[in-house]
């Protein structure tokens, strides 16, 4: 009976509740699996004795793509154009590109 009212409570909710609901359940779920790999990466770079370099640049892309899946799971829920997320990653590259010479 609980379910039920669960159930009709949130078909209830206006649509921009739903979408704030929906990113914030992403989010938590990407940054939760975002730990699990991170701490599985670390145990098998110290058993297979994986050089720190060798590490940090595994870590570096897990980040990355990390990055870009919340930010295309929050684009896709919030319905964003994905011009957006091209400029965005655009900048962010010449960014990194000048403050890396």
């Amino acid at each position: 009976m609980a379910t039920i009212d669960l159930i009709g409570l949130i078909q209830s909710l206006p649509p921009e509740i739903l979408a704030h609901i929906y990113g914030i359940s992403a989010l938590m779920v990407i940054g939760l699996a975002y730990k699990l790999f991170s701490r599985y990466i670390d145990r098998a770079g110290e058993r297979l004795e994986i050089d720190s370099h060798g590490m940090n640049s595994i870590r570096l892309v897990v980040r990355v793509v990390t990055i870009i899946l919340a930010a295309s799971v929050l684009f896709t829920v919030y319905q964003l154009p994905t011009d957006l997320f091209v400029g965005g990653s655009a900048l962010v590259g010449a960014i990194v590109g000048f403050g890396s010479s």
